[in-house]
């Protein structure tokens, strides 16, 4: 009894030690929060149509929803103003991250969400890395499943993070030199009688201005991938509305930063500025709610090929609307949502380069609860693939670049925060497709082995069991 006495004093007088104190100061609130969930999972992979990628089965433990761990909270400034932070951090509970690459993934603190921003009736504001409006409206909307979230593996055309794509850029794990440039572009011309275009390539890690390209420089930042739709944005800014009579807004854009001086312009092309935008309406009253989401790409697919004979659209605007909702029929959860996804042609405007096309989407998702401890769930969506193509594309269009997934299973929450689960799921991919789980860090296989991911025409199957923990 005396040693537990002891304990519990030296621990307080820990706690309240200088420099190690947790007091916060009158009026603000800090929340530590977080997400742990771990499955194993066998997962069977099929053979390709052509019979050139084997098929595979084995036993994997990964991240079932995504691990993290974040610190947010607010203060009140008076005047009813608020402000208000988020720093979050991706965990991986099956691996290391030991690797150099670890410091451009989600592993690096504040590599999720992380954010800052005033709060008044008018609405709120904040900057910094924070998931679009439209990736809001997608799973606010229609996303319903407490376990397996990864039906977003067709809508939205995948999940990506990090800034505005540009092709004058390459994801490296270490910084280019920023000697002669800013943002990492080229702002010196090439030198005389130099052919070609004129942004710099990258030699190892150093960077010449008069070579002409044929490959992309490195930069800081982490590109987000081109196509999709659900992303979490680098750079941005965003506003969110109060909610009135059930309706609320919001509205993001991400600053141009890879907007290139003329001196770093391919011959014959326009100058690239890639811009985004994103919005999104939501509504909720009684057991209904309804999200919709609009989002615009200017220049994410540019390239560095053209010529003064034909040069590329550089300044191609992708577009996505979405529409989705739910309904709460007492002993469960109903979604459904449906979008259109618009690339404009990228390419040479010729018939034989357009790569223009049009994707539409679809899911339903439902849950029901048996009793007040175990849910049923289930998740189906799909993608008829690629309509509408320009003819440099017909090849590659119609049924067979479709795809299908679904899913179903069943938790048993021991407590608000604690949980088991198993389900089964199938990404289903018609001959010319590759969809894959959105967040997932197993490595598949791909063509000749080489990474991760799944070639054309490869179905993956998952048999997965699996507890979490949210704090």
């Amino acid at each position: 009894m005396m040693n537990n006495k002891i304990l519990a004093a030296a621990v307080a007088a820990a706690l309240t030690a200088p420099g190690l104190a947790l007091a916060q100061a009158p009026g603000t609130n800090v929340q530590i929060y977080g997400t742990l969930d771990v499955r194993l999972d066998y997962m069977k992979l099929t053979s390709n149509p052509a019979g050139t990628i084997s098929s595979l089965s084995k036993y994997h433990l990964s991240g079932g929803q995504p691990n993290k761990i974040g610190f947010r909270g607010t203060e009140a400034l008076g005047s009813g103003m608020t402000a208000f932070f988020q720093v979050e951090t991706q965990l991986f509970p099956d691996a290391r991250q030991d690797l150099s690459a670890a410091q451009v993934t989600n592993a690096t603190l504040g590599g999720r969400p992380t954010f800052l921003g005033m709060r008044t009736a008018w609405g709120e504001v904040s900057a910094g890395y924070q998931d679009s409006p439209y990736k809001d409206a997608e799973f606010a909307g229609w996303a319903v499943k407490p376990t397996n979230t990864m039906t977003g593996a067709i809508m939205g055309n995948g999940n990506t993070t990090g800034t505005m794509p540009t092709p004058s850029c390459a994801d490296l794990t270490s910084p280019a030199s920023s000697a002669a440039g800013i943002n990492n572009v080229s702002t010196v011309a090439p030198a005389a009688g130099a052919s070609g275009v004129k942004a710099p390539v990258i030699t190892g890690f150093s960077r010449t201005a008069a070579t002409p390209v044929v490959g992309a420089q490195g930069c800081n930042d982490n590109a987000g991938s081109p196509t999709s739709f659900n992303r979490t944005v680098s750079n941005s800014i965003m506003y969110r509305s109060p909610v009135i009579a059930g309706f609320s807004f919001a509205a993001m854009t991400a600053a141009n930063e890879w907007k290139e001086p003329t001196s770093a312009t391919p011959a014959g092309e326009n100058t690239l500025n890639p811009t985004f935008g994103a919005y999104s309406l939501k509504w909720a009253a009684g057991p209904f709610s309804v999200a919709g989401g609009y989002e615009v790409h200017n220049g994410f697919r540019a390239v560095n090929t053209g010529t003064a004979a034909a040069p590329t659209n550089r300044a191609a605007k992708d577009t996505g609307v979405a529409i989705g909702g739910r309904y709460n029929y007492g002993r469960g959860l109903i979604g459904l949502g449906y979008e259109q996804l618009k690339y404009k042609n990228s390419a040479a405007d010729t018939a034989a380069a357009s790569n223009g096309f049009t994707l539409k989407n679809w899911a339903v998702e439902a849950t029901f609860n048996v009793t007040p401890a175990d849910v049923l769930w289930g998740g189906y969506s799909r993608t008829n693939g690629k309509t509408s193509c320009d003819s440099g594309i017909a090849a590659t269009c119609g049924s067979d670049s479709g795809a299908k997934f679904y899913t179903f299973g069943v938790d048993h929450n021991f407590s608000k925060r604690t949980a088991v689960y198993a389900y089964y799921s199938k990404i289903d991919n018609n001959a010319l497709a590759s969809y894959n789980y959105i967040s997932d860090s197993r490595t598949t296989n791909a063509a000749a082995g080489a990474g991760a991911g799944l070639g054309a025409g490869v179905d993956s199957t998952s048999y997965a069991i699996g507890m979490k923990h949210t704090f």
